[in-house]
């Protein structure tokens, strides 16, 4: 796992440093990156990598396997894991500041942690809450329409908000902070509705790593080519790449075909009206599923998995 940060944020601390802001700014920089540590751990207790931690001007985000947001239990947890460690970290700093005779560093990380925390809480999306809302939401609604309306509701509710922050802003009775994440908001949450496009990305990644001859983890799954696409969305956990071996009648393999291709089928089709992987197949019989005859070799020594989901 890796830590990027941002050269804005570089930018800051230096200029944190020269007017006088060096430590309080340390302080965001050390609380910022342990919340998103606890992320990253409790999605690791669950099976999904982190692939790395961003650190903004005005926050992080850990990037994670595309597929944890279609696991609503793992989700949730692993959003409420920031601000329970944040809160926990705030009330600990609060008491070692006056274990160590009222120590203003504590208190400055309590403060600090304990606003990282409550703010995460807000149910709009991308932050913490917004996540916790929308994992609650996929058992009611499903995965696309709960991811929408998530989305949707977090700009509408920044956008309409963000007249009236600006004018008390400009009238001197409000914060510039708060315009500032109001537009954020708006902006970040653009990408909450595109759940397929993000999946078939990541399943990009792994595709291409695979063809480099890096080790990806790798699960070979047989299912009938007459399956029903929608049927497929469950068999794509997310954990592993995934290659399914498509058989005939007989139970016999007559090709495979890997989850990019599921997830372009489910982006670019109708996938209500009766779509099957023998008639994806069809429409790619020119195209190579995986991997050239030269680089099938990539796949063994893998740990995989063979079971049937049937038809």
């Amino acid at each position: 796992m890796k830590i990027r940060i941002h050269p804005l944020f570089l930018l800051l601390l230096v200029l944190a440093g020269l007017t006088g802001a060096g430590r309080l700014f340390l302080l965001n920089f050390i609380s910022v990156v342990l919340h998103e540590m606890a992320h990253a751990v409790v999605a690791w207790a669950f099976s999904y990598h982190t692939y790395r931690i961003e650190l903004y001007p005005f926050g992080g985000v850990a990037l994670m396997d595309s597929a944890l947001m279609g696991d609503g239990l793992a989700e949730a947890v692993t959003a409420l894991a920031g601000p329970v460690h944040s809160l926990l970290f705030a009330v600990l700093s609060y008491y070692g500041g006056n274990w160590l005779g009222g120590h203003t560093v504590g208190f400055e990380l309590a403060r600090i942690n304990l606003w990282l925390g409550l703010f995460n809480l807000l149910p709009f999306y991308p932050l913490d809450g917004g996540r916790i809302l929308r994992a609650l939401l996929i058992p009611v609604l499903g995965l696309r329409v709960a991811s929408r309306w998530t989305s949707v509701a977090t700009r509408w509710t920044a956008g309409i908000g963000l007249f009236p922050a600006v004018f008390l802003l400009c009238s001197g009775r409000l914060p510039w902070s708060v315009p500032l994440v109001l537009a954020f908001l708006f902006w970040a949450a653009r990408d909450g509705g595109d759940y397929l496009y993000l999946r078939w990305r990541q399943g990009e990644k792994r595709r291409k790593s695979l063809l480099e001859g890096r080790r990806v983890p790798v699960t070979v799954q047989a299912v009938d080519e007459g399956t029903p696409l929608e049927r497929m969305g469950d068999a794509l956990d997310g954990r592993a790449f995934k290659v399914f071996l498509t058989t005939d009648g007989a139970g016999r393999v007559n090709g495979w075909i890997d989850e990019t291709r599921i997830w372009e089928a489910f982006m670019t089709s109708d996938y209500r009206h009766g779509l099957t992987l023998a008639k994806i197949k069809s429409r790619l019989a020119k195209e190579e599923f995986l991997l050239p005859s030269s680089k099938k070799e990539k796949i063994q020594g893998e740990e995989v998995t063979l079971f049937p989901i049937g038809k």
